[in-house]
């Protein structure tokens, strides 16, 4: 017979296979911490117990948190990614950055792509994972304007203005009175049409916004819109 802790004991049968074995399952238990114990009793009466001998059921895998950043995050400064495993019965873990071996609360302070990713397996074979894919972009983006080129003169009294930044960055721009904004495409190229001047010498400015939230310094040119001189008509009507 058999019992798990302080339960009610139960008949373990005969092994047909191998004399003296006997075999049997134990009730339905919850993930803890159990002991069982045996006893014989042959037909004399005469009594022999063993036990209690301890064993945990754990059907749970380890769980993992990260700490000090998110999955999908892009931030414009320095962070310190923990990491916690929990289980009542760690075995062995791993926890790396890109590849190589990390240690929780160590601070990542160069911009670059990341991925920290943990795995843990416990003394049941119960495993768990968690991979976070970050961001770290602490440089400010730079704007090119690339036409009109700076010092041109114009005729008209709007123009397109074309240039280059970081990839999907917000754009302003702004000559005089005249301000927009407009998002940087997938290539990092960027255009504004019907950009309005003064008669005379205009300042064109633009300025970049990554995604991080990093703010950079305006380019400018100069633009000089000097109108098409009137033509005269001259002549006799017959």
């Amino acid at each position: 017979e058999a019992r798990i802790d302080d339960g009610a004991w139960f008949a373990l049968a005969a092994d047909a296979a191998t004399a003296g074995d006997y075999t049997g399952t134990t009730p339905a238990l919850a993930d803890g911490e159990y002991a069982y114990a045996l006893r014989a009793t042959d037909t004399a009466g005469n009594v022999a117990s063993a036990g209690p001998v301890a064993f945990a059921i754990d059907n749970t895998a380890p769980q993992i948190l990260v700490g000090g950043i998110a999955d999908g995050d892009i931030v414009a400064h320095a962070v310190t990614p923990t990491v916690t495993i929990t289980d009542a019965h760690p075995a062995s873990q791993s926890i790396t950055l890109n590849g190589a071996a990390y240690v929780s609360g160590t601070a990542i302070t160069a911009s670059g792509s990341y991925v920290l990713a943990v795995e843990a397996t416990d003394a049941a074979g119960n495993r768990g994972e968690a991979r976070v894919a970050f961001t770290l972009d602490l440089d400010a983006p730079n704007v090119v304007i690339t036409a009109p080129l700076d010092g041109a003169i114009v005729d008209t009294a709007t123009i397109a203005v074309t240039g280059t930044t970081e990839a999907l960055a917000k754009v302003e721009l702004d000559v005089g009175a005249f301000a927009t904004h407009v998002f940087a495409d997938a290539n990092g190229v960027f255009g504004v049409n019907g950009v309005a001047l003064q008669q005379g010498a205009n300042t064109v400015r633009a300025r970049a916004t990554d995604r991080a939230g990093n703010v950079g310094a305006f380019a400018t040119i100069q633009v000089t819109y000097t109108p098409a001189a009137a033509t005269a008509l001259t002549g006799t009507l017959a």
